[in-house]
This record gives C-alpha cells, sequence and structure tokens, in this order.
C-alpha cells in the first residue's frame, strides 16, 4: 500500500477562468434521453464576384454550403488536481472539477443557461464543431485568435497517425488509421486532390472568420508546396486588406532532400480587421538575434575603453558598446549648428544634420554618450541600451520539437509566439486541427483559454494525456480575484535611445550639482602640477612623483566625475521608456502549476435511420474510387450483404452467431432481421448499424434497445466501426433492466472502408463481437475501495480479431470514484503503457508526494477511495489505438 503523504501547504496551484462562462452543453450520459432529435442546418454563402480569385475544380458551382446543426456532447471532466488530491486522500474532489451547480431541471435544459468555463477537447469534424460554437452557443466574435495546422499533402501518412505508441508512420497498411472519422476525413479532403482540398479548406475558413473577434487573428501553417493557394483562398475569405504577415520558420535541417533545400515552413497571418488588430511585439534578446557581435568594444568599470580582441580578459562588469553615427537625414535647420567637443569643431556633413537640438547635445557630453572618432565624433550606444530587438518575420531558432509525442508535431515556439503576438491572458484561442495538443498546450500554458478539435480518436488520447500530465511555471497575476482575465505582471526592459537621452533634463540638474565641483578639483589638479589639462585629458592613474596635494585633487576629481555618470546613468534608466516583455512574465516560486479544468466532448454522429436519406453533402462529385456510397440506402445493402456473407458474427474464442434468413428490415433504428438457434431453440435476432462514419452512440443503443423490446427480439447486435463508451455503459444497464433481450456490440472491420487504401484485404471476419474490461474491486478493512483492471477485450483491425490484453498492456485507463450517469470524471488516472507518464510533475512534487504513488499511477491498481452520493463506480479503459471501453459497477 502506498503511504499517503500529507502537507501543510498547498503545493499544486490550476488557473481558473473566473468570470468566463459557457453554455451548458448535455452531458452524454443524459443526452440521450432528454435531447430533442431535430434535424438543422446552416447554409453559408460565398460572394461569386470577387476579382481576382482563384479558381479550381468545382467551385464555381460551389457558391454556397450547408453545414448540420450537431450538439457538443460532454463525456469526460479532467482536473489535474483533482487527479492529484485523490493520491493524498481517499474523499471525492468533485469541487476541483469546476462544475457549475444546476438544478435537476437546468440539467436537462441543454444550452440553456451559462455556467463557468472550462477548457474544451472536442472529438469531431471541425466544420461541424465551428457551426456547433456559432450557431447552438453563439461565439461568433469571440475567439481571439485561431491556429490552423491543415494536412501538408495527399499522402496518407502525412495526415494520421494510427497507434498512440507508433510516431514513425510509413505507407504500409499497418500504418493506416483504421478510424471511420478520420477516413472520411481523408477522402473529404483528397478526393479530388488539390480541388477539393482548397474546397473543404475555404469552408472552414470561412467560419473561422465567424468564430473571431474584430481585432482577432488567424495563423495558418502550411509548406512552400500550398502556400501561394492558400495565401489567395485567404485573400477572398478576410480580405487582402487584412494580410498582416508571412512568417517564415526553420522546421528541419534540410537532409535527404534533392536539389534546393528546403528548411522552412510558412504562417499566412491574417486578421478579422487590420484597424483593431490587437498586438502585443515581442522581442529576442540581441545575443538570441545574433546582433551582439556587432558590439565589439568594451568599456571597462574604471572607464577606460578598448576593442574586445585588444583584450586577454574581459571583466564581468565591463559594458559592450559600438560607435554609431550622430547625424541623419536633413529635415530641421535647428539641428544643423557647429559643435565643439574635446576642443574640435564640427559641423555635420552637406545634407545631414545632428541627430539632436544644442542642448541635446550637451546632455549627450554630460552622459559621456559622444566619443571621438576618425572624422565625426560618434554617439556611443551601449548593448544594455535595449537589449532586445525586434521579432521579425523571419524565425530562425525553432527547428525540433524536443521529445516528439505526435507524427506531424509543430515546435511549442512557433504556436506560443502567435499566441502571445495576438491575445492577453483570458482571452480564447481555438485551433480546428488539434494533432497532439500544442495549441492546447501553449494556450494552457500562458493562461489563456482554449477549445480544440480533432476527428482522430489516436490525436485526443495524445492531447489529452499531454495537458492532464502537465507542469507549468505559475505567473504571478495582477488580480488574483479575476484569475488571468486581469493580466500577469510582466518584466520589462528600459528603451534607451539618444532620444531619450537628449531630451532628459534632469541631466541637467545633475550637471549642475557636479560640474562645479568637478572644475574645482581640475583647477586644483592643473596648479599643483603646472598643467593646463582639459577634462579629457586628465590621465586615468596618478604618477607616483605626483605631490600630495596632486593626488588628492586627481582622486577627488575621478570620484567626482563617476558619482556624476552614476547618477546620469541611473536617470537615463529610469525615465527611458520601458518595454513589456510579454513572454516573461514573473514567476510565482513555490507553486506547481498543472492544467485548469477542462472537458472532453464529441458530436453526436447522425444514425442511421431512414435508408432514402442521405446526409447532407459537403461534396457533390462522386468519387472516381469505388467504394461503399455515403447515402443511407447503399450504406446499409453493403452491411447486410457483408453479415449474409459472413454467415453470422464471431464471438471471443472463435465461436459463431449463426444467421439464418438475414434480410433488411426498416423499423426506427432496427435495419435487418434474422433468426439464430440456441440450445435448440430459434431466437429472433435484430441488427443496428452503426453509421458510416462515426460511433454507436448512446442515443442509438437506446432507441434500437426499446424498439427490439416492442418487437419482441430476443438477441439484439450493435454492429459498428467504434462504441462511444457512453452507450457500452447504457447497454450494460439496459441488460439488467431488460430481461429476455441479449445485447451485443459487434465491431465491423474497417477494411470495409479503407479497403481501396489497403494493399491487401480481407474477406471474413468482418463483424467481430468483444466484451467489457475485466476489473476487481475489493473493499478494504477501513470501509474504502480499491479497483484493479484484470484485462479487457481489445479489437484488433489488422488482424480482425479480439484480443484479450492484460490491464499492463492498455494506453490508459480512468476511474470516476463517484460516477453519475451524466459525465465520466477522471478521478484517477493512470497509464500503464508510458513508464513516462507523469515523470514532470513527479520530479516537480517530490517533497509532496511519495514517488511510489506515482509509480502506482503507472499501474493497474487504483488508490483508495470512499464511495462518493451515488454508491457506484466507472471504469474506462483506452487502447493503443484510441478506442475506448467503460464498465460500471455498483458498489
Amino acid at each position: 500500500m502506498v503511504r499517503r503523504r500529507r502537507t501543510k501547504n498547498q503545493q499544486v496551484g490550476d488557473y481558473r477562468h473566473e468570470g468566463a462562462k459557457r453554455k451548458n452543453n448535455p452531458p452524454a450520459g443524459i443526452a440521450p434521453t432528454y435531447e430533442v432529435q431535430e434535424r438543422r442546418t446552416t447554409r453559408y454563402e460565398y460572394d461569386p464576384h470577387l476579382d481576382p480569385q482563384l479558381v479550381w475544380a468545382g467551385k464555381t458551382e460551389h457558391t454556397s454550403f450547408e453545414v448540420d446543426v450537431v450538439s457538443l456532447h460532454i463525456h469526460e471532466r479532467i482536473s489535474t488536481r483533482a487527479i492529484l488530491e485523490a493520491v493524498k486522500k481517499p474523499e471525492p474532489q468533485l469541487p476541483l472539477f469546476g462544475e457549475t451547480p444546476l438544478r435537476p431541471d437546468q440539467q436537462i435544459e441543454f444550452y440553456q443557461h451559462e455556467v463557468g468555463w472550462a477548457n474544451r477537447l472536442i472529438l469531431g469534424d471541425s466544420l461541424l464543431v465551428m457551426n456547433s460554437l456559432l450557431v447552438k452557443e453563439g461565439m461568433a466574435g469571440k475567439v481571439q485568435m485561431i491556429y490552423v495546422d491543415p494536412p501538408y499533402g495527399i499522402k496518407y501518412s502525412s495526415n494520421f497517425q494510427p497507434r498512440i505508441d507508433r510516431r514513425d508512420v510509413k505507407d504500409k497498411d499497418e500504418d493506416l488509421t483504421h478510424e471511420p472519422e478520420q477516413i472520411k476525413a481523408y477522402r473529404d479532403t483528397w478526393k479530388l486532390g488539390i480541388h477539393s482540398y482548397l474546397t473543404y479548406l475555404r469552408d472552414r475558413l470561412l467560419l473561422c472568420r465567424e468564430l473571431l473577434h474584430e481585432s482577432g487573428s488567424i495563423f495558418v501553417q502550411i509548406n512552400d508546396e500550398n502556400l501561394h493557394l492558400v495565401r489567395s483562398l485567404l485573400d477572398e475569405v478576410f480580405g487582402r486588406e487584412n494580410f498582416v504577415a508571412v512568417i517564415g520558420f526553420r522546421k528541419t535541417g534540410g537532409l535527404g532532400s534533392s536539389g534546393l533545400t528546403s528548411v522552412n515552413d510558412f504562417l499566412l497571418w491574417y486578421t478579422k480587421d487590420r484597424l483593431r488588430m490587437k498586438y502585443r511585439q515581442l522581442y529576442l534578446t540581441k545575443q538570441e538575434a545574433g546582433t551582439a557581435e556587432q558590439y565589439r568594444y568594451v568599456e571597462l568599470p574604471d572607464g577606460q575603453r578598448a576593442m574586445i580582441r585588444s583584450l586577454n580578459v574581459i571583466p564581468k562588469a565591463a559594458r559592450y558598446f559600438r560607435p554609431t553615427e550622430l547625424h541623419t537625414m536633413f529635415a530641421t535647420k535647428a539641428c544643423v549648428y557647429e559643435f565643439e567637443f574635446m576642443g574640435s569643431i564640427y559641423r555635420p556633413p552637406v545634407g545631414r544634420q545632428w541627430s539632436t537640438t544644442p542642448e541635446g547635445m550637451k546632455r549627450l557630453e554630460h552622459a559621456e554618450r559622444i566619443i571621438p572618432s576618425e572624422g565625426l565624433p560618434k554617439y556611443m550606444r551601449y548593448i544594455d541600451d535595449f537589449p532586445v530587438i525586434e521579432l521579425t518575420t523571419l524565425w530562425d531558432d525553432t527547428m525540433g520539437v524536443g521529445e516528439k509525442i505526435y507524427a506531424v508535431q509543430t515546435n511549442t515556439k512557433v504556436i506560443e509566439r502567435c499566441i502571445l503576438m495576438t491575445t492577453d491572458p483570458g482571452d480564447l484561442v481555438f485551433d480546428p486541427t488539434c494533432g497532439s495538443g500544442t495549441t492546447a498546450y501553449c494556450a494552457e500554458k500562458w493562461g489563456r483559454r482554449w477549445i480544440t478539435c480533432d476527428t482522430s480518436r489516436v490525436a485526443l488520447a495524445i492531447a489529452r494525456q499531454r495537458l492532464m500530465t502537465a507542469k507549468f511555471d505559475y505567473y504571478e497575476l495582477k488580480d488574483p480575484e479575476r484569475g488571468p482575465l486581469g493580466g500577469f505582471i510582466y518584466e520589462t526592459v528600459p528603451h534607451i535611445t539618444l532620444e531619450s537621452i537628449a531630451k532628459n533634463t534632469e541631466i541637467d540638474e545633475i550637471a549642475a550639482k557636479y560640474q562645479p565641483q568637478i572644475d574645482e578639483a581640475l583647477t586644483e589638479l592643473n596648479r599643483s602640477l603646472g598643467k593646463d589639462w582639459k577634462e579629457w585629458e586628465v590621465p586615468r592613474e596618478a604618477e607616483e612623483g605626483w605631490p600630495q596635494e596632486a593626488k588628492e585633487a586627481h582622486e577627488r576629481f575621478w570620484s567626482l566625475r563617476r558619482k556624476k555618470r552614476q547618477e546620469i546613468d541611473e536617470s537615463i534608466k529610469c525615465n527611458a521608456p520601458q518595454e513589456t516583455l510579454y513572454d516573461r512574465p514573473k514567476v510565482k516560486r513555490g507553486v506547481v502549476r498543472v492544467s485548469g479544468p477542462f472537458t472532453v466532448e464529441a458530436i453526436p454522429v447522425p444514425f442511421v435511420e431512414d435508408p432514402t436519406q442521405a446526409p447532407v453533402p459537403q461534396f457533390e462529385e462522386e468519387e472516381a474510387q469505388a467504394r461503399i456510397s455515403d447515402r443511407g440506402g447503399d450504406y446499409l445493402t453493403t452491411m447486410i450483404n457483408l453479415l449474409k456473407a459472413q454467415g453470422g458474427v464471431l464471438f471471443p474464442g472463435g465461436k459463431k452467431m449463426e444467421l439464418q434468413s438475414l434480410r433488411p428490415l426498416n423499423i426506427g433504428m432496427l435495419h435487418a432481421e434474422a433468426e439464430t438457434s440456441q440450445n435448440g431453440k430459434s431466437l429472433r435476432v435484430a441488427i443496428s448499424f452503426g453509421p458510416q462514419y462515426g460511433p454507436i452512440t448512446a442515443t442509438q443503443a437506446n432507441e434500437a434497445i426499446q424498439t427490439a423490446k416492442l418487437n419482441a427480439y430476443q438477441v439484439l447486435i450493435l454492429a459498428g466501426f467504434s462504441i462511444e463508451a457512453e452507450a457500452q455503459a447504457f447497454v450494460q444497464k439496459a441488460r439488467e433492466l431488460v430481461p429476455g433481450l441479449s445485447i451485443h456490440f459487434a465491431n465491423i472491420a474497417p477494411d470495409v472502408l479503407v479497403g481501396d487504401l489497403l494493399k491487401t484485404t480481407r474477406a471474413s471476419q468482418i463483424f467481430t463481437v468483444f466484451g467489457q474490461p475485466d476489473v476487481g474491486v475489493e473493499q478494504q478493512k477501513d470501509g474504502t475501495y480499491v479497483v484493479e483492471l484484470r484485462g479487457v477485450d481489445i479489437y484488433d483491425p489488422l488482424a480482425g480479431e479480439v484480443h484479450s490484453t492484460r490491464g499492463e498492456d492498455v494506453a490508459a485507463w480512468f476511474l470516476d470514484t463517484d460516477y453519475d450517469g451524466m459525465t465520466f470524471h477522471i478521478c484517477q488516472a493512470f497509464f500503464p503503457g508510458d513508464p513516462k507518464a507523469w515523470g514532470k510533475l513527479q520530479r516537480a512534487l517530490k517533497a509532496q508526494i511519495d514517488p511510489e504513488a506515482f509509480e502506482q499511477m503507472r499501474t493497474t491498481r487504483s488508490f483508495p477511495f470512499k464511495p462518493g452520493e451515488h454508491n457506484r463506480i466507472a471504469v474506462k479503459v483506452i487502447d493503443f489505438r484510441g478506442n475506448e471501453v467503460m464498465r460500471v459497477v455498483n458498489l
């Protein structure tokens, strides 16, 4: 048993976005019962008279398009603080999930109430997600920054990663994704090559524009292959007048390429309204920018100046500087005059003027900023006058991503800069191309709210773990009660310029204070030595043969000069403008920050009900390759024929349920019926097929079960390419409440969808039944409970078989210690398949949480917990392909 370590001080923190609100989306567990099923679409139109414009196949006909209005169901609530607290105490930590309590009647009034903000990780097509945000939640104009990283090329491997644990994706059968949503996304994007790609992208960019605030920005990451095309698209959607910049950033070392090596990707930056754009200037240190080498001189602590190359050792207190011109282009006669310096008279060159007025030049002289040079005197610019340089459109320091966790992953530095340039803490960032969750990770790091979505379960599983186990610095808040929205306390740097010095009247006061004393000391020195030295001629060191009176005068002269210089330097620094370093907020020590609360949501994919009704097509053209049609009737006919050819469904261990007289059926959610023999008895079987590109949902399962019960079927088979975890939990409960109806889930082999992409195909084992997680629940002597994950049936799409897998061999498993039947709260999280999971937090919290506890978070055994008010738990298991299975257990 892991010993629970208790600490007096709270060392773990997160950011809560106080004041920010969102709508009460339907919880996945109760949506099937209370959500009104209606089909609505939103129509979007383009201006066909834009000139100039890009032309591609199908564009002329595609002047408008319709998008289904769907709900976003909340499947999970996640709080890393709650997970870490569960390590230290057995009581439920539900308040840490940031959920706003609603009355029972309000809980089923979906989208009617505002609740506290939680960030959002959404599974679903970005077009449907954005349309839902706009129509269902009224989020038009609410997003401050959007980052889009669309697929670059038509190669299948460049678009998707098939497994959580495999980043090296090749063009082989085993590397193809078998997620139906991913397959549809690939086909929709590339079925007509670049033509459908441009249509796919333009539709999504239009909805991005609707989401953006008037001061908001969008960044589209693209390579040189499609840069020119995508820029033309953005010109059409956002207007050429709202173009901001093309940013080139270094991505690779360019090894292995033929011809001229390409090492850059690009960001196309547009804004909703260029005149109202929010912009925060970022800076690089001059060392980072490579401009520090221009400062080839140093001023030593004793005031002497020398070139760097002439010195063997440079003291730490030395100041680097470079001489610059003291004159500029002619603009006013007031700055054309004779200037006396070190006994000589100077005039600016023809057509030029001095950089400041006579009064300003005198202040520069008092500040010892003018130095002699060949020809005209120069202005002395220190490197620390302004130790940074403005970030430009060429980013040469972004190569590499650190430890890569996703096949196509962008360096965090790239996205961080986009966020920091265009948003403030508390602003909302959206990424319709989630991938490994880099945008969400960066937004979380810098205290921004975020929403991100993807069609890939693998991508969302990776992003969820990345966010759940992340560690960040805790930045000091200006107004802790308002949270990040009140802003951070930032570091600043002085921006000392020739102008700021020349206009600093405080220098006159300091000079008036010291100059008479300096002149007096110089007079005494000259009198004692019989010299007529000017200030600039006095040696730094007194000679041994000087009389004591001269030595004292010499020491007093240089002491006064140093004091005058120190006060003037301090005045220059204090009176110079300060530039805010938005990428350097002050860090609060002693606090380990984790991700704030976020939800995992999904689109309920439209199910197949009436075979005569097809989904709203996003593309009207028929694909060249022979494959299953998107039309409902063709799809169901194909499924029935495949099931008929197989002769039944396969169960683990090679057993088979034979189906006789299989025939179509059109009763609600039931699409086919058959008979089977069991123990000498003939049983009526009903089959409900899930959608072609999506999972079987709890809504479909509910309606299919009700219809099968009313029509006196004894067996119900729910066959789909994937099954929602909530649907599994719903069926588990239905098995107890509907006696006489045996309900089975059957996986449909994804070969049916990707057949034309595979090099080899499989004709059998298309429909395979699988079971639920095998879990053990032990009650301890103190009344607490412990859960053990023993194993789980996992469907292998490559073999077309269900394998019984040990608990140690899953990617992750989660425990809700008080499952309310509505939303899965991840109270405890375990990653047996990743020995590095929780590593950063383990190192940061080694004084607060036993290392053994973090080791246990990579096992199959839970921490002890006390029962909650619902007296039941839920266990969710994630395999390496991102698929989920769930089981509910009453305590």
